[in-house]
Parts: C-alpha cells; structure tokens; sequence
C-alpha cells in the first residue's frame, strides 16, 4: 500500500499556522515490495532540510520547490512501481497479485 498526504508543507502563512513540512514516513508511505521507502526518506529528508534552510533565507519559493520535488518523486515512483508489478505474471489468480495489477 502506497500514499502520501495531500499537503506536505506549509509556508505559515496566518491562516495555517507556523511554517512546516513532512518528509520520510510522515510525507509518503510506499509498498514495502517496492524497496523504495528508506532511500526515499533520506532524499526527502535531505531535500526538506535544504527547503527549510531557503526558507529560513527569505526564499518564499523554497516549500513551493520541495513539494514539486516530492510530488514528481511519488509520480516516477508510482509509474514504476505498476511496471514492476506488470512485469510479474507468474500467479495471476492469487489474489495478491491481482489487487495489484489492477489499474489504480
């Protein structure tokens, strides 16, 4: 099973409270098949803690970047992860392997 929230940061703006972001676990989940998750958690929490830096720098569009980084992680992640589960044709009928190769 594999998400992400719908908002992964917030610049703290006076409508939504103090600055933010999630990275790791907290950001995305993704299939534990996929050997995806810790390598992904260090990149996003390399690539929030760079954010936090720009924003703490005056640069407005630093949260603005790390969500459009996370966000085309997870859609390159998502695209492999159906490749990789179409590639495997071995048991069709398992039910396991038909919950995933069905079209999300």
């Amino acid at each position: 099973v594999s998400s992400r929230l719908d908002a992964i940061a917030s610049s703290g703006s006076d409508a939504d409270g103090p600055p933010w972001l999630a990275t790791g676990d907290a950001a995305v989940s993704y299939d534990p098949l996929s050997s995806h998750g810790i390598a992904s958690a260090l990149g996003a929490g390399y690539y929030a803690g760079c954010a936090a830096r720009d924003h703490l720098l005056g640069r407005s569009e630093a949260f603005d970047a790390y969500r459009a980084v996370m966000q085309q992680a997870y859609a390159t992640y998502l695209d492999l992860r159906q490749r990789a589960y179409a590639d495997e044709q071995r048991w069709p009928d398992a039910p396991f392997w038909r919950r995933r190769h069905e079209v999300t």
